[in-house]
């Protein structure tokens, strides 16, 4: 992963383990001077493949593409933080069925709804780009987007990063889009997708 994103150097962080809600959830924590990466211990091990790539994605991106080390951050900036993770574990781990990389265990299926209603995903999150407060990056992350699907916000990172990829564009050159800029670098790519 690391080679992927063009790390400079190593990056610090400090790992914790928690009994979470058995809902297979890792998670980043960004500080000013330290990340830290929290595993459920609850995880089946066959799922760490995917989740493990996946956060340290965050931890590198974070240490070096000088973003807003907060819960509260653009959803802009959620869209690709969440493209990249996820296509980051896709790369290091191929061959899986693409549900794999991206669905929760806990809700089968969800992908393809995502799909079926992807015009409406695109449109509906494109007002809110620029929103930074939590209540938003709930509804888009955790809680029911503008189509009543919940993480709407992964959706479009991965549907959004892949074609990127696709159209030429490099991990570490995503990675490196300023904080500032990605509403607007955001807005221009999904509307091609439209």
């Amino acid at each position: 992963m690391m080679h992927l994103l063009e790390a400079p150097g190593p990056v610090a962080l400090q790992v914790i383990t928690f009994v979470g809600n058995f809902e297979a959830n890792p998670f980043v924590v960004p500080q000013e001077d330290l990340t830290f990466l929290a595993l459920p211990i609850e995880v089946p091990l066959e799922l760490y493949q995917i989740l493990l790539p996946h956060e340290l994605t965050h931890v590198v991106h974070h240490s070096f593409g000088k973003l807003t080390p907060s819960w509260e951050r653009s959803i802009a900036q959620v869209v690709l933080e969440e493209g990249l993770a996820t296509r980051v574990s896709q790369q290091l781990f191929p061959g899986q069925p693409e549900t794999r990389y991206i669905e929760m265990q806990q809700s089968p299926g969800w992908l393809a709804r995502c799909r079926e209603q992807s015009a409406e995903i695109f449109a509906g999150i494109l007002p809110f780009l620029s929103e930074d407060q939590s209540e938003v990056v709930f509804q888009f992350t955790m809680g029911q987007g503008t189509t009543a699907l919940e993480r709407e916000a992964y959706f479009v990172g991965w549907e959004l990063v892949g074609r990127l990829l696709q159209d030429g564009r490099s991990f570490a050159e995503l990675a490196r889009i300023p904080a500032e800029d990605l509403p607007r670098f955001v807005r221009t790519h999904l509307q091609k997708l439209l």
